[in-house]
């Protein structure tokens, strides 16, 4: 996969209030609805970089996703503006672009570390002062010398 080639696919994504409501809207499933916005959304991504999307119009967003009024129930739960010369999707750099992939990699990279757990760590090959550490577990001489003190 490329550094470029993704989108950020929220956890819970079908089961946000706007999807919901999308989904009362056009009287589809949920996960339809969701898939729906992730291709538009794939398709922004490679469109635009600011979430403006010049001489677009929601007729084209609803052909793009093959949903008749896809475009208008986006306009609203907030996730899309139609103007005369186009659409825009606000807080397009929250969630899009290389800033919000970005941000998406690190904190999936900080998780990864985090979910390092202790038999993990001391099961790892590491080095302490140029010597391996022992495979051997010192709990027992450990406790008694904590509890003679």
């Amino acid at each position: 996969m490329t550094a470029g080639n993704w989108i950020k696919w929220d956890k819970g994504l079908t089961r946000k209030r706007e999807i919901v409501a999308i989904s009362a809207r056009l009287n589809l499933p949920r996960r339809i609805i969701a898939c729906a916005c992730m291709e538009f959304w794939e398709w922004t991504d490679s469109e635009t970089t600011d979430g403006h999307l010049a001489g677009v119009t929601p007729l084209f967003v609803d052909e793009l996703v093959a949903l008749p009024g896809f475009a208008v129930a986006l306009e609203e739960v907030d996730w899309l503006r139609s103007k005369d010369r186009g659409v825009t999707i606000p807080n397009w750099k929250r969630h899009n672009g290389e800033s919000a992939k970005q941000r998406a990699r690190n904190n999936r990279n900080q998780r990864q570390k985090r979910s390092l757990t202790p038999s993990v760590a001391i099961n790892t090959p590491q080095l302490h002062g140029g010597r391996p550490l022992s495979p051997v577990c010192h709990r027992q001489t450990v406790t008694l010398a904590v509890t003679k003190r």
